[in-house]
């Protein structure tokens, strides 16, 4: 969340700081299902190495144990027997200069596994959600409103999974659009994976209310209004 201050009349014609809590916002139009074609879609998928019948598991973040890292590492490691298709993607920068910054050896030793690819950072954000069946956020950090790794899949239709961290779990109705699980723990965030991405039923499901979910409550159209009637 941000704050905005904004003048505002006083009745003795001076001017007073009127703050006001917004929620971070996701552009629905430019995030949305029809927004990367299939074209596109499959076309990324065989570039980074992926068979049509892989399930992608992505998470996009800085390598921040505070963001969940570790528990996404392992939750690719106990899940990697018993699902061979299910592809664990990695997606952002090292967090250099932080004292909580995930080591590149840390995460070398999970490129080992044929299930799990950290590929650093991208742009192309839209068309990699666009290949995944699943977004997940395991973040215990105290973030500054809804995380984007969870509004913009969420945008897509995707299906989620994060913590019931109040930091995280504003953005996403348990059981509705997704899953929440306890901080720091893998073995949650692995069950709930598993649930989700088993069940095509349940993953379109909590894909079309999270989609229902971020154009009522999380477009930048209807918080922007919401702001402007605040501020008046």
């Amino acid at each position: 969340m941000s704050f905005v201050s904004t003048p505002s009349p006083s009745s003795s014609s001076q001017l007073c700081a009127k703050t006001v809590l917004t929620k971070n916002y996701v552009n629905v139009r430019d995030y949305s299902a029809g927004s990367v074609s299939r074209e596109v879609s499959e076309k990324l998928k065989y570039k980074l190495g992926y068979v049509e019948t892989d399930q992608v598991v992505i998470m996009l973040s800085r390598l921040s144990w505070a963001k969940g890292v570790k528990q996404f590492c392992e939750a690719s490691e106990s899940l990697r027997e018993k699902y061979p298709d299910i592809k664990f993607l990695l997606v952002g920068p090292e967090d250099l200069g932080s004292i909580d910054s995930v080591p590149r050896s840390y995460i070398e030793n999970y490129q080992r596994q044929d299930n799990f690819s950290w590929i650093g950072f991208r742009r192309d954000v839209k068309e990699l959600y666009s290949i995944c069946d699943l977004a997940v956020y395991p973040s215990y950090y105290r973030e500054g409103g809804y995380p984007r790794g969870l509004t913009e899949p969420m945008a897509m239709g995707k299906p989620v999974i994060t913590t019931d961290s109040v930091h995280c779990s504003g953005a996403v109705e348990d059981g509705v659009t997704g899953i929440l699980v306890p901080i720091k723990n893998s073995v949650a965030l692995s069950a709930a994976i598993e649930k989700i991405i088993t069940d095509k039923n349940l993953a379109a499901d909590f894909g079309k209310k999270s989609r229902e979910k971020a154009e009522a409550e999380l477009s930048e159209d209807v918080i922007i209004k919401d702001l402007v009637r605040n501020i008046i």
